[in-house]
């Protein structure tokens, strides 16, 4: 059995590779259930993490909801793998577990990076996104969970959600377990206006990258593109069908596309 800081889920056999799946702001490690499951927990053993502040990684200690903080947590649940995998990070979680590899070095042998940013090139940028993020932390605190939640996922990054309804309200009845306080501390850690700046390192990444984005998400999409020229070895999948969550828009196709990368 796995011992962490952070809350975990696993499925599969211990025995066999590790893969660690990174969620998104406001998710959980629940997100990734559907891949983890079945098939591929005969080949895998997945570790789902709750990031700090989401899921049941709540009430922690202040140093968890920093960067390294969580590279120090996240060093001491690899060393309890036999082997791991791959790392698969979803916008947030995808930022994470990039700053982790860059920074720390762990041992994996691949990446799946979906819908993330390396980072804000700029002052400009870091200062624009810094305003955001105090707006965002004043709705936060003065509204009501559900009314944020639904603030939200009305933004134009996920206006394709607007075709699903049903797949937008269940996506809304997922992050409503969160605590909107805890959810606060992770928006100021974890936010990338307090990330480094990894455009210029990308060219470090020296494993086999498989970069993932919806069509019609026209923002990430293009941030995908420009990676995947900066990244040796990177394979670029863009689903014609999905916005920002490819995941939860395309789960099939996402994870017919995962599988055959980590099989190689």
């Amino acid at each position: 059995m796995i011992h962490s800081d952070l809350h975990i889920e696993t499925i599969g056999d211990p025995g066999k590779e590790a893969v660690l799946f990174f969620h998104g702001f406001m998710g959980s490690g629940k997100d990734f259930n559907k891949i983890a499951k079945g098939a591929f927990s005969k080949k895998y053993y997945s570790i789902l993490i709750d990031l700090p502040g989401h899921g049941n990684s709540l009430n922690l200690a202040d140093h968890m909801y920093q960067f390294s903080g969580l590279w120090d947590a996240l060093d001491e649940l690899l060393k309890q793998c036999r082997k791991t995998k791959a790392f698969v990070g979803y916008s947030m979680g995808a930022r994470i577990a990039l700053s982790y590899y860059l920074e720390r070095k762990p041992r994996i042998d691949q990446f799946v990076f979906e819908s993330g940013n390396p980072g804000l090139e700029n002052e400009r940028l870091i200062a624009s996104r810094k305003i955001d993020d105090q707006q965002l932390l004043a709705k936060l605190r003065k509204d009501d969970y559900a009314e944020f939640l639904t603030y939200w996922y009305d933004q134009a990054l996920f206006n394709s959600l607007n075709e699903n309804s049903e797949v937008k309200t269940k996506l809304i009845e997922s992050r409503m377990g969160n605590k909107a306080e805890e959810v606060g501390k992770a928006l100021k850690g974890f936010s990338i206006s307090t990330q480094k700046n990894y455009w210029p390192e990308l060219k470090n990444l020296d494993i086999p990258v498989l970069l993932l984005s919806g069509e019609r998400d026209c923002k990430y999409a293009e941030i995908v593109k420009r990676m995947s020229a900066l990244i040796s070895d990177a394979k670029e999948i863009v689903f014609t069908n999905s916005g920002h969550i490819v995941h939860v828009e395309e789960p099939e196709p996402y994870k017919r596309a995962v599988e055959k990368f980590l099989k190689g």
